[in-house]
């Protein structure tokens, strides 16, 4: 069995994403742009749909159970999420509990990434081994590997 759920095809989502800019403004010192930033939080945090985080919470929760593998990926800020990503699972999530998440990030590894990329620019193929596929768990930022266009969240 395969499903998948792009949090990007919310439409409130798309339309709250492309219209913040933050910060758009100079600020006169550091509590001004806190204070901005603390309500650009609250504003932002109004357009998650509470349903789409139970069901990516239940395709976790799934995953783990299984002990599927489950790969993060991203592109410059991105990457730094997937690796955190990975962090969290790894050490957050087992610790405290019996769960074993199988977490990897495609971004941690330099070798990897170009291993990738060469192979991807060169054969128009894409790294196989991390594709989206039935039992497997993909999490992925809008910049997608080619590999994971298409998905953020595929089991």
């Amino acid at each position: 069995m395969s499903s998948s759920y792009d949090p990007q095809e919310s439409g409130s989502l798309a339309a709250a994403a492309a219209a913040v800019k933050f910060p758009d403004a100079r600020y006169a010192g550091a509590g001004a742009y806190f204070a901005e930033y603390a309500k650009e939080m609250a504003r932002a945090s109004e357009t998650i749909d509470p349903a789409a985080m139970e069901r990516a919470g239940s395709l976790l929760v799934d995953a783990y159970a299984r002990g599927a593998r489950m790969f993060s990926c991203g592109n410059g800020g991105s990457a730094a999420i997937a690796n955190h990503m990975q962090c969290d699972h790894l050490k957050g999530i087992r610790t405290g509990t019996d769960l074993a998440p199988q977490v990897l990030s495609l971004s941690t590894n330099v070798e990897v990434l170009t291993a990738i990329a060469t192979t991807s620019a060169t054969t128009k193929s894409s790294c196989t081994s991390c594709s989206p596929r039935p039992g497997r768990v993909t999490c992925s930022s809008p910049c997608r590997l080619p590999a994971a266009r298409g998905t953020s969240w595929t089991r």
